[in-house]
């Protein structure tokens, strides 16, 4: 008289996972890299009464890394390496000549943590967080990356999209292998 619905769970394999994203610019570029030193107001009064004045800065991009390991069907832990950069020039005033060039990197190497909402066959709904060391050149300080929302879509090789924060940036497209 009922019906009675059952879904086989297959049995979990653990599997590895290696990742390359890149990513929109972020808190790490906003406050380390865009800030220090040509934005100062002394650098800007220097600048006015010297022979040379500043370019735009560019954004040349955050990039990460990742290897984890996924013992459990909703966990996954492993390392990440990422890296945002920027560059910006300045120009004589009298020749509008290049004199000088300024790049700017800010480096972190964390420990991550993946945890699965939804671990499907094709698609896979996460969260993720890692916590570290952010190093740039004139400072090295701890650091944390938080992915709020990833989706992962494939099978051995996937696509995949996060939102979060973090060296890697607000958002990041990347694709991977496991």
């Amino acid at each position: 008289d009922s019906i009675r619905i059952s879904r086989i769970i297959p049995k979990w394999t653990p599997q590895h996972d290696l990742r390359f994203s890149i990513g929109t610019p972020s808190e790490v570029v906003e406050y380390y890299l865009f800030d220090y030193p040509w934005s100062s107001s002394q650098f800007d009064k220097q600048m006015e009464i010297s022979d040379s004045y500043a370019g735009n800065r560019w954004f040349l991009g955050a990039y990460s890394l990742s290897y984890t390991y996924q013992p459990k069907r909703w966990f996954q832990f492993g390392g990440t390496v990422a890296v945002a950069a920027t560059t910006q020039s300045r120009f004589d005033n009298i020749t509008n000549t290049k004199v000088e060039t300024y790049n700017q990197y800010a480096v972190s190497i964390m420990p991550t943590m993946r945890f699965y909402y939804m671990n499907r066959e094709l698609v896979q709904l996460y969260s993720a967080v890692s916590l570290g060391v952010l190093i740039t050149h004139s400072n090295t300080a701890p650091y944390g990356d938080i992915t709020l929302l990833g989706c992962s879509v494939g099978r051995s090789l996937f696509g995949f999209a996060e939102i979060g924060t973090g060296v890697g940036g607000y958002s990041r497209i990347g694709i991977g292998y496991r």
